[in-house]
């Protein structure tokens, strides 16, 4: 997995998605996401996840005055996708 979400990220989650049979388990949480250390992560123990799974990615931004890395909080920030 390779969080990235800029300067204004605060977090993000991976689970499978609701396809898979053993439900919707999160297996990977960047809790205190930092741009400075944005790298590729392996799980400590890998799992088998069924051919045709859909992934779910959860990822909450930060653009108040109280992120350190914003460097303009009162910028509308536009989505890319």
């Amino acid at each position: 997995m390779f969080p990235h979400m800029h300067v204004r990220g605060k977090d993000m989650t991976y689970r499978p998605g609701v396809s898979r049979p053993a439900g919707r388990r999160r297996f990977s949480n960047v809790p205190h996401y930092d741009f400075n250390w944005q790298l590729a992560y392996d799980l400590a123990t890998p799992i088998q996840i069924p051919k045709g799974t859909r992934l779910e990615v959860t990822a909450h931004y930060d653009n108040s005055i109280n992120n350190k890395f914003n460097p303009d909080p009162g910028a509308t920030v536009y989505s890319a996708i």
